[in-house]
């Protein structure tokens, strides 16, 4: 059996105050999968679940990904970058 394909929409995140409280993202997947986040600036913000919390002031990047399942491929990782600001 063939799997399906399938595509993360993730968009773009505005630039923050480090000092803000932590806050949620959200992405879809084309599949209605659920999406998984984490951060490749761990030194600069967190995530857990989708609750980004910030860690200091410096570029934020986080990124969205979804594994697949029986039925579709694994969607292709996408990432968004933001400003944690002084």
């Amino acid at each position: 059996m063939t799997k399906l394909s399938q595509t993360i929409t993730f968009g773009a995140l505005s630039n923050q105050p480090y000092t803000n409280p932590p806050f949620s993202v959200s992405a879809t997947a084309s599949s209605s999968l659920a999406v998984s986040f984490a951060s490749t600036t761990s030194t600069v913000c967190t995530v857990s679940g989708s609750t980004v919390t910030m860690v200091k002031a410096g570029t934020c990047t986080i990124k969205a990904t979804q594994a697949g399942n029986v039925d579709y491929d694994a969607a292709a990782a996408v990432s968004r970058s933001f400003q944690a600001t002084q």
